[in-house]
């Protein structure tokens, strides 16, 4: 929703000096994210998504994706199961919730939305993070080619496997398998892609001078944790932190330039790590923190000069980052 509200103003820029509308494909050259930002980004970048059908599709995919698998008959196997940490969701509702919006947008006579690589010159770059589990080392899904790093199945990946990759995230839904390696969600060592970003940038535009725009998760709620999954939790914490601490990294380093500069901003809703990643019925309470947050002096400021930003930027020096919308954590009770 911070994205939507940029681009409205943006738009609305755009309509008083006589030009057309804009969506987010047109206005950045890539856009990158883990786990449910990931999908996000393909939706905006790969499928070419208006932000609203983006918007749309995400809550529908959120309301079908979470569905929690059924133990009514096999109590003994939901406790060796949170025991274990396994998945607790239902794979097949995840998948079937990403094929419906992949038949309506993705590549005709593709149920699996086609391949991720996008051949259309110009068009928007999107990339996804995922840890790949045989050597617990992030990799990038990319729609381009970097002429300067190792290529991640480019030829073969398919947009439902990118998805299911990013978005394989711990005790929620299981890895997923792409040529016979195993990949599970890229929060679990990099919830904050905006070094990637900007490492990508670097290596794609060179001559150009970045301008990054970051979505957070929300401030994480520091959740106890207690039971035989302690140190389970100790590590979705760990992640949970993650995303604030690669933030405040960059901007004291690479952002720091570019932030005294106006060339980069950060936008993290406060409130939103308290709502889970499966909680889709909570969007009313993600969009009136957002609606708030956005009005609020820590953020109208930053939005206004980021937007006059966006409307001076040239071709070839744009660049989105987009994080996961929900926190990993879980409530204690659920851990108990």
């Amino acid at each position: 929703m911070i994205l939507e509200q940029l681009m409205e103003q943006y738009n609305n820029d755009r309509e008083g000096q006589g030009l057309p509308p804009h969506e987010p494909l047109q206005v950045f050259d890539l856009i990158g994210g883990t786990s449910t930002g990931g999908i996000i980004a393909i939706m905006l970048g790969r499928l070419r998504m208006r932000i609203a059908d983006c918007r749309e599709a995400y809550e529908s995919l959120a309301a079908e994706a979470f569905k929690p698998l059924n133990y009514a008959f096999r109590p003994v196997h939901r406790l060796r199961d949170k025991f274990n940490a396994a998945p607790e969701f239902d794979v097949h509702a995840l998948e079937g919730a990403i094929r419906k919006v992949l038949a309506k947008y993705g590549a005709e006579g593709h149920p699996d939305g086609g391949l991720l690589k996008d051949t259309v010159l110009q068009a928007c770059k999107v990339f996804v993070v995922c840890t790949n589990q045989r050597n617990t080392e992030t990799e990038l899904l990319r729609s381009y080619k970097n002429p300067k790093k190792a290529q991640s199945w480019y030829d073969e990946c398919r947009i439902l496997e990118a998805c299911r990759a990013t978005s394989a995230a711990t005790t929620y839904f299981p890895a997923v398998q792409i040529q016979g390696d195993t990949y599970i969600d890229g929060g679990l060592l990099s919830n904050n892609p905006v070094q990637h970003v900007h490492a990508e940038a670097m290596d794609l535009w060179p001559a150009h001078e970045q301008f990054i725009i970051s979505i957070g998760t929300g401030e994480s709620p520091h959740t106890a944790f207690k039971g035989n999954l302690k140190v389970l939790a100790e590590d979705l914490a760990r992640i949970a932190t993650e995303t604030h601490r690669t933030a405040e990294t960059f901007r004291a380093h690479d952002g720091h330039r570019m932030s005294t500069a106006g060339l980069y901003y950060r936008f993290n809703v406060p409130g939103l790590g308290r709502i889970g990643l499966e909680e889709w019925a909570e969007s009313p309470q993600v969009r009136a923190l957002t609606r708030n947050y956005v009005n609020s002096s820590d953020a109208y400021e930053p939005r206004g000069r980021c937007v006059r930003r966006m409307m001076e930027t040239s071709e070839g020096n744009t660049v989105l980052v987009s994080s996961i919308l929900r926190s990993q954590l879980k409530s204690t009770e659920d851990f108990s």
